[in-house]
C-alpha cells in the first residue's frame, strides 16, 4: 500500500510538473513580441523587385530604382544567411548579450556602449545625403519583410530594423 501511495504522489507531482511546464510554455508565447506584420510601402516594394536565381543559388535582384534593387537584395542576403545578419545587427546595436550570455558578447556590447557606436552612427545619419539614406532604409525594409514572411527564424525583440541600425552595424563592422 505504501509503493501505490508513492506511485500516486509520483503521477501527481509529474501532473502537477507538466502543467507548469505547459502553462509556462503559454506565458512564455504570450509574452513574447510578435514579428510586425508588413506594410503596405513594404508590399509595393516587394512587387517591384524582381529576384532570380542562377543555376548555382545566386541572387541576381532587379528593380525599378536603387531603393527597390536594395530591398531585393536585403531579402536575398536574408534568405541566404538570416542567422548571421540578424547576430551582425543585434551586434552593432551593443545588445547581443541578449541572446547568448558569453564572454564574446558581453566584450562586444561593451566595446560598442564604449565607444559610442550608436550615438555617432544615429547623430551622424541625419547628415547623410538622402539618396543613401533612402538605401538604407529600403535595406532595412527589405530585412523586416523577410521577418514577417519567416516569423519562426526571427528573434522579434528587435524588430524592426531600421536604416539607424543598418549604418550602425556598418559601423560597428568597421
Amino acid at each position: 500500500m505504501l509503493i501505490l501511495s508513492r506511485t500516486k504522489t509520483s503521477r501527481s507531482r509529474a501532473a502537477g510538473a507538466a502543467l507548469g511546464a505547459a502553462l509556462a510554455g503559454l506565458l512564455w508565447n504570450a509574452s513574447r513580441p510578435s514579428v510586425p506584420a508588413p506594410t503596405d510601402a513594404m508590399k509595393a516594394r516587394a512587387s517591384a523587385v524582381e529576384i532570380l536565381r542562377d543555376r548555382y543559388g545566386i541572387a541576381h535582384v532587379f528593380g525599378k530604382t536603387d531603393a527597390d534593387a536594395a530591398f531585393g537584395f536585403a531579402y536575398a542576403s536574408a534568405e541566404d544567411h538570416w542567422e548571421t545578419t540578424q547576430t551582425i545587427l543585434i551586434a552593432g546595436r551593443g545588445e547581443l548579450s541578449r541572446t547568448r550570455l558569453s564572454k564574446k558578447a558581453l566584450a562586444s556590447d561593451f566595446f560598442v556602449q564604449f565607444s559610442g557606436i550608436r550615438e555617432v552612427s544615429n547623430a551622424g545619419y541625419a547628415f547623410l545625403r538622402p539618396r543613401m539614406r533612402e538605401l538604407l532604409e529600403a535595406y532595412a525594409d527589405g530585412l523586416n519583410y523577410y521577418a514577417s514572411k519567416h516569423p519562426e527564424e526571427v528573434d522579434a525583440r528587435f524588430l524592426p530594423w531600421t536604416g539607424k541600425d543598418i549604418a550602425g552595424q556598418l559601423v560597428f563592422k568597421l
